[in-house]
């Protein structure tokens, strides 16, 4: 159980830039250049 976001199927690590930007896709900012996305 990951933030509570066991119940998303996916969830991946990425650099934030490399998100589409919200709200399009779900994301979680860890760091300020890392980001967890689910969906």
């Amino acid at each position: 159980d990951f933030l509570g976001l066991n119940y998303y199927q996916h969830i991946y690590i990425e650099k934030c830039h490399f998100f589409s930007p919200t709200p399009f896709e779900k994301r979680i900012k860890i760091t300020e250049s890392m980001c967890v996305g689910y969906y």
